[in-house]
């Protein structure tokens, strides 16, 4: 990623700045990324680099006290449940280079969720990761045993509000009236093989011809209440 007008930032840069967020160690941190979209890094070319550099960016603040998660969304099940299939160490993210080059660490562990899984990394990500329920949204999804942790941080590196990973995970608790759960029936392939059957409810538009800002609206109110 060279520019030609030579503005770059350098790893000490993405450090200070990472810092001044409010990032520390001990926190687990939310991320969410599109790195592309943060300028020119000093000295790297490939995308490969790029994740190489911000990971250990990332580890040297957040580790070895706190933990890092990564969301590796597929959307693995369809309304055809023959082609249905997730697998927890095979199925590649939907999110883009970072998300499948932090699946490839060592130590890292990646939820169930054959829509909505996350990938994390930590001395903790065994035990937040245990005993969550069969659903992306609502009661003992991540999100929600999420707001039960203490120092819990999102980071949205370039992203926008609407990449808030939070966002859906409301709406489903406020009963918002533009999204539904839809049933999807599919198979789920482990970490250590097993293969089950899964029936899962996502929360999904009704509509893509909507109203942005009354919905946008929604949300802030929703947030006001705390209602989560």
């Amino acid at each position: 990623m060279i520019s030609k007008n030579n503005n770059f930032y350098t790893y000490g840069d993405l450090l200070k700045s990472l810092r001044t967020s409010g990032l520390k160690n001990g926190q687990t941190v939310f991320l969410t990324s599109s790195l592309g979209m943060c300028g020119n890094l000093k000295n790297i070319k490939t995308s490969f680099q790029l994740n190489k550099f911000y990971l250990k960016a990332l580890k040297k603040i957040i580790l070895p006290n706190g933990n890092l998660i990564v969301p590796t969304y597929s959307y693995s099940f369809s309304n055809d449940e023959k082609k249905s299939i997730f697998n927890v160490k095979k199925t590649k993210s939907k999110l883009g280079s970072f998300s499948n080059f932090f699946l490839k660490q060592k130590n890292v562990i990646r939820t169930n969720d054959p829509m909505l899984s996350v990938a994390g990394l930590g001395p903790s990500i065994k035990k937040i990761f245990s005993g969550l329920k069969n659903t992306s949204y609502g009661k003992g999804c991540l999100f929600d045993k999420l707001t039960k942790i203490k120092n819990v941080v999102c980071l949205n590196l370039c992203l926008g509000t609407n990449w808030l990973p939070f966002i859906h995970h409301i709406d489903w608790i406020n009963k918002v009236p533009f999204r539904y759960d839809k049933y999807f029936k599919g198979e789920v392939i482990d970490a250590n093989k097993h293969k089950k059957k899964n029936n899962l409810a996502l929360s999904c538009e009704i509509s893509k011809k909507r109203n942005r800002f009354k919905w946008l609206q929604n949300r802030k109110n929703c947030f006001k209440k705390k209602n989560f």
